[in-house]
């Protein structure tokens, strides 16, 4: 109670280039408030309170080994900061106040995926080859960038407008076992027990295995609502985890393909050898089972995640990436910068992705924000959402981090302007979105976003998402090059303006005008 008072004076306070409003969430490894950035958004703010240093009584930690844990902190999160795709939460900055690290996320709603699947577990087996789509291609991306999420689970997967998935929670387990490092402290696993690979019980090294383990846990409870292991207690799960073989589907699906059970014993066998070796080949494993005449675009998936990688291509509203990225380079939060940064960013291979030192993991819930929705409605992945626009009477919601500038000196820096457009609202630039992918963006006094496709050809066009059946929202899907509604499977051509393909829809969608500007502007006529 008393801990709960001291967060609740902090609204007010100004962390970095935050002003604290409100606690959203009290948690044991610190507070969640929400915060107005400089420009007057909103954000989600955590203050990683791990040693106590809001109460200076409880605070044990030698100053040398705090810096120490400081520095490793920043290092860490300039890794996760970095990590910018469609299915994945961004951290948008980091820092720290009063020796606390804190950090920063966009304020949007979000639902756990374990909440869901406690209402309604998916009938439909291709229905979770659309799930397992976006969070492998979300997991693929990061392994390539050789940073493994060590904790993940249905409670840290998200759900957003309808079908569309955000990995959460990137980095906070390493931080606090790094925290946990420079204590010197002897603890127990505290990751979560849907998904603890064995490695992890044991106290030994984890790697990209580990959240193939993890992957196969999410899997069964996407097929059966429940996780692989249960008990009276953490510590009789965690011995199932080490010991007990994988339940059968049988206990919950009639007649369930053999393959998928062969697919869960190596997802998530006991020696991490003997897994997967990366989560791309997880999904081509599934669909070998439900659905083989998808392989093909699983495996342009795979390929688009790789070059996404090596690309950082963002489809973003030119206002807010000159607004994120000359904040972050007039008023930058971090008092040190990190080893590395400020390095062009080289792409990764994952087997640079070696095994990493072991540790403890905690799973940490962000709450579920009832403010704006992110765009659009999406079942395959498709190219990194843009920046959430506040809607009117609501407060507003930062999008996805632009790649952070190299460091130059002082001098010579000079914040990163927006071109100015040459007419109308500026959707995005001409180099934002590669060939055969697509953005969404904000139409004014509409429910559904607007999307806009660079098309094979390499032309650009844009339509209203609004399926003209029954208002449902359009997601472009790569394989096809079509425009598809996911609630009644009508599908539309973009490149002959969105004419009908496919029923119920007998209209096509409304089509944006757009015009392509001199300074490469791509803007609303």
């Amino acid at each position: 109670m008393v801990e709960s008072l001291t967060n609740a004076r902090l609204a007010g306070t100004t962390v970095g280039n935050y002003q604290l409003k409100q606690v959203l969430q009290e948690h044991p490894w610190g507070p969640v408030f929400l915060a107005h950035n400089r420009e007057g958004r909103s954000v989600m703010l955590r203050l990683l309170d791990f040693e106590g240093a809001a109460n200076p009584a409880r605070l044990s930690l030698p100053p040398e080994n705090h810096m120490i844990y400081l520095g490793r902190f920043q290092q860490e999160a300039s890794q996760v900061a970095k990590l910018q795709h469609p299915h994945i939460l961004p951290l948008l900055d980091y820092g720290n106040f009063q020796g606390m690290p804190f950090l920063v996320y966009p304020y949007v709603s979000l639902v756990p995926l374990r909440t869901l699947l406690a209402r309604n577990v998916p009938s439909d087996l291709r229905i979770v080859g659309q799930y397992l789509e976006q969070i492998i291609s979300a997991m693929e991306y990061a392994h390539e960038h050789a940073v493994l999420h060590r904790n993940l689970s249905t409670n840290n997967i998200f759900l957003h407008n309808n079908r569309h998935l955000l990995l959460g929670e990137f980095g906070l387990l390493r931080i606090r076992e790094l925290s946990l490092a420079v204590r010197s402290e002897e603890h127990t696993f505290e990751g979560d027990s849907e998904s603890s690979a064995p490695e992890q019980l044991l106290g030994r090294s984890v790697g990209a295995y580990t959240d193939i383990y993890a992957l196969g846990a999410i899997i069964f409870r996407l097929l059966t609502g429940q996780p692989p292991f249960q008990g009276r207690s953490r510590n009789e799960v965690m011995r199932q985890h080490l010991y007990a073989e994988v339940p059968s589907l049988s206990a919950w699906l009639s007649e369930p393909p053999a393959g998928l059970e062969a697919l869960l014993l190596k997802a998530m066998a006991k020696e991490p050898q003997m897994r997967y070796r990366h989560p791309g080949e997880v999904l081509q494993a599934y669909y070998q089972v439900v659905a083989p005449e998808r392989l093909p675009a699983v495996a342009a998936l795979m390929q688009n995640t790789s070059q996404a990688a090596s690309n950082h291509s963002l489809g973003r509203d030119a206002n807010e990436i000159d607004t994120e990225h000359g904040r972050a380079q007039r008023h930058a939060s971090r008092p040190v910068t990190p080893a590395g940064e400020g390095v062009p960013h080289k792409q990764i291979s994952r087997r640079t992705l070696f095994a990493v030192g072991s540790g403890t993991a905690a799973a940490v819930t962000i709450a579920a924000l009832g403010v704006n929705m992110l765009s659009a409605h999406v079942t395959h992945p498709t190219a990194p959402m843009p920046g959430t626009k506040p809607q009117a009477g609501q407060p507003g919601a930062t999008g996805t981090q632009p790649p952070r500038a190299q460091n130059k000196p002082t001098q010579a820096a000079q914040p990163t302007q927006a071109p100015k457009p040459m007419n109308g609202k500026v959707l995005a630039r001409t180099g934002d979105i590669p060939i055969n992918q697509a953005i969404t963006f904000t139409l004014p006094d509409q429910k559904n976003p607007g999307v806009l496709i660079h098309l094979p050809n390499t032309k650009f066009v844009a339509f209203d998402s609004t399926c003209t059946h029954q208002g449902c929202a359009v997601h472009y899907d790569q394989g096809s090059k079509h425009l598809i509604c996911p609630c009644h499977s009508a599908v539309f051509d973009p490149a002959k303006d969105a004419s009908v393909l496919q029923g119920p829809a007998m209209t096509p969608l409304k089509k944006v005008q757009i015009m392509i500007n001199a300074d490469g502007t791509i803007t609303m006529a």
